[in-house]
């Protein structure tokens, strides 16, 4: 379901979802009706906070009322659950974590959870020590989610059951980061972020269960590439900075090795979500320090970039 509606303000962006306070990890439902996100800098809480937009009343209602910062929420297949990490718990059993640099990003210890639309019913899914977060719906195994701990000196991804709490480690590296792990539509095919210790990073493809079959890793320009997510079968929307510009969204063909601007700005975007059928996505555009989530429907264009191939590592 296309999620424009005629209230909401349209903008040289797109549609206008949210304008209180500063916004961020936005994530559309499978049926396109409702966005859930993050907000913080509001007059009632400064620290992030769960939020939901229904797009059908035009209406938005805050989902959670922690004392620590809540972060990346994501809904289950069937949108009656929100997943998102928050710093609540650690906060409370282990305050000394928050004053220790225990990951690269500056993200403080936190943990999963469950909750339902209303807000009422929440569940601590994990209970390790340090950052686990960015959790990720499979959608080809609803009752599952993928999710991403720091182990030390690297991120890895791991899955969680959400029945049986049951956890499996997916995909690491011994000397690098891997992060954004998405799987294809077709359910055939995954692609991530590999952050190299030189501080580079690339993008690899490859099958779901990792020994076996092949990987490929993706020619694209010299860049920071900071998310990615599929828009159907074979193409992927990049969010990265590349050809020192702004962080900006890039469509790549797996097929034809095609990059394109999906649409270019003077803002820098962040966290490109598409919905189910690759039409359109929602998105963070940041100006003059604010943060706003915006809709935009996309174009298709036969025009390649042109760049110089970087050596593959």
């Amino acid at each position: 379901m296309n999620p424009v509606a005629p209230a909401l303000d349209v903008t040289a962006l797109g549609i206008q979802i949210t304008k209180t306070g500063d916004n961020d990890s936005p994530f559309l439902s499978e049926d396109g009706k409702k966005v859930v996100y993050i907000s913080r800098k509001r007059p009632s809480h400064k620290q992030g906070q769960v939020y939901l937009f229904d797009l059908e009343r035009l209406k938005e209602r805050r989902i959670t009322y922690q004392d620590g910062d809540c972060k990346d929420p994501v809904l289950t297949k069937d949108g009656q659950q929100v997943l998102y990490a928050s710093s609540t718990d650690e906060l409370k059993e282990r305050p000394l974590l928050f004053q220790k640099n225990v990951s690269p990003t500056s993200l403080p210890p936190t943990e999963i959870y469950s909750s339902d639309l209303a807000g009422s019913q929440i569940q601590r899914l994990t209970q390790r020590e340090g950052f686990d977060g960015a959790p990720w719906p499979r959608y080809d195994r609803p009752e599952s989610f993928l999710y991403s701990i720091w182990n030390g000196k690297l991120f890895e991804v791991w899955q969680m059951n959400l029945q049986s709490h049951q956890q499996v480690k997916m995909l690491d590296r011994k000397d690098r980061s891997i992060e954004s792990l998405r799987i294809s539509p077709d359910n055939k095919r995954s692609a991530w972020i590999e952050r190299l210790p030189n501080g580079e990073s690339q993008i690899v493809v490859g099958p779901i269960k990792y020994q076996n079959g092949p990987e490929r890793t993706l020619k694209l320009p010299v860049g920071e590439f900071k998310e990615l997510n599929w828009l159907n079968d074979h193409q992927l929307v990049i969010n990265a900075k590349l050809f020192n510009k702004k962080f900006q969204f890039y469509r790549f063909d797996l097929i034809s090795d095609c990059i394109q601007n999906l649409f270019e700005t003077n803002t820098d975007l962040y966290s490109p979500r598409p919905n189910s059928d690759g039409q359109g996505l929602v998105f963070v555009s940041v100006l003059n320090e604010k943060s706003d989530i915006f809709y935009k429907s996309l174009t298709t264009s036969d025009q390649c970039l042109k760049w110089e191939a970087k050596p593959v590592n």
